[in-house]
């Protein structure tokens, strides 16, 4: 403290490029461009998520990032912008205790992707989109530990196409990042129409749980594809080539808004396969 009472600081600072010292902070959301200036240690020691949305200054972001990379269990970031051109960064990141990871904006995002060490991630959560280039290189990293899979954004065969490197996933969830996302997902009829897709492929072979959350809908005619996919990993689950069967579902839970919901006589023929397997 100065003779006026006043805190003293190492160094000055503008109102515009504070980034206040909080160190009991666990849950930070910043949206749009803020001025984000950190020090050179982290301003929050105790942070547990932490959510970049659309899209704070990035070099200053992830410099954020890197200093509470230590404490993180859960990550958003979300970037769009598809004529932001960023630096690749100079060293690879450990997230030891990094368990979610939601991405938004995986084309300009994808070099910091590709310099994340997370050896605990177990959900991903993904806005589906055309994939970059390197996108198989970044699953290939994480597929040995994500066993959740939410799927936001316009879902189709493409999006199962692209993600079937993921095959110790468990759980897959039609949904949105956060709370506060807006996004809704909508599932077209392609996603489940195929079942060589599902059953030569093995898609996904550990999948027991399959949801669709309330914000969200299902496209015209998709719920027609949905029993056949049902029934294909329990009552007509098949040994494939190599001898090995893929888990039975055991749950398929429709969470949607009442008037989007499938027929009823749909939904009790889902869960009458499911107590059948």
């Amino acid at each position: 403290m100065d003779d006026n009472g006043e805190t003293e600081r190492d160094e000055p600072y503008d109102d515009d490029d504070y980034f206040p010292f909080a160190p009991r902070l666990r849950v930070l959301s910043l949206w749009g461009p803020n001025s984000i200036v950190p020090r050179t240690t982290s301003p929050f020691a105790q942070l547990k998520t932490l959510r970049l949305w659309y899209q704070p200054a990035f070099p200053h972001a992830w410099k954020l990032v890197e200093l509470v990379a230590p404490t993180l269990e859960s990550l958003v970031l979300a970037y769009n912008d598809d004529h932001l051109r960023l630096l690749d960064p100079s060293t690879f990141v450990l997230f030891p205790n990094l368990t979610y990871l939601g991405i938004c904006g995986a084309t300009v995002l994808m070099p910091h992707l590709l310099a994340m060490r997370m050896p605990r991630l177990s959900h991903l959560c993904i806005e589906t989109e055309d994939p970059p280039p390197q996108w198989g290189t970044f699953l290939e990293g994480v597929a040995q530990t994500v066993t959740a899979l939410t799927l936001t954004g316009y879902v189709d065969m493409n999006a199962a196409h692209l993600f079937a490197a993921l095959d110790k996933v468990e759980r897959l969830i039609f949904g949105r990042f956060a709370a506060e996302h807006g996004e809704e997902y909508i599932v077209a009829r392609s996603f489940f129409e195929t079942r060589t897709m599902w059953m030569t492929m093995r898609l996904w072979p550990r999948l027991e749980s399959v949801v669709f959350t309330s914000r969200g809908s299902i496209k015209l005619g998709t719920t027609g594809t949905i029993l056949p996919f049902v029934r294909c990993r329990t009552t007509e689950i098949e040994q494939t080539d190599d001898g090995e069967r893929p888990s039975k579902l055991k749950e398929c839970r429709f969470e949607l808004e009442e008037s989007k919901l499938p027929p009823q006589w749909m939904l009790a023929e889902v869960q009458r396969l499911l107590n059948t397997a």
